[in-house]
């Protein structure tokens, strides 16, 4: 019997083993078994594979418009610049860009 927070499907896992960590495989089997909203996710074999299943994925910049709109951060540049200059996390300029627009800042 798997835990509140452990997929049950462990053959689901193992079927996943080409993406290159056990973590991803895993987080995708459990995003599918608890039919999850959005799956976060930016690494990119994880991202494929997560899409063929059916997951509506979501990145790292993709929350932050978000949860701007939802009132849980109340301003979204310094955050994207932040994960960009300090986070180690690399985003094309007309992609920041078209982030921005999207959540009206």
């Amino acid at each position: 019997m798997g835990s509140r927070y452990c997929p049950r499907q462990k053959s689901s896992v193992s079927e996943l083993l080409k993406i290159p960590y056990t973590g991803e495989s895993e987080a995708i089997v459990l995003a599918k078994e608890i039919k999850a909203d959005h799956f976060l996710i930016d690494e990119f074999d994880g991202r494929k594979i997560a899409v063929q299943l059916g997951l509506r994925i979501i990145g790292k910049a993709g929350i932050l418009p978000l949860a701007k709109k939802k009132n849980i951060i109340p301003e979204l540049k310094p955050l994207l610049n932040q994960l960009i200059t300090s986070g180690g996390f690399w985003l094309d300029e007309k992609i920041q860009a078209q982030i921005l627009k999207d959540a009206d800042v």
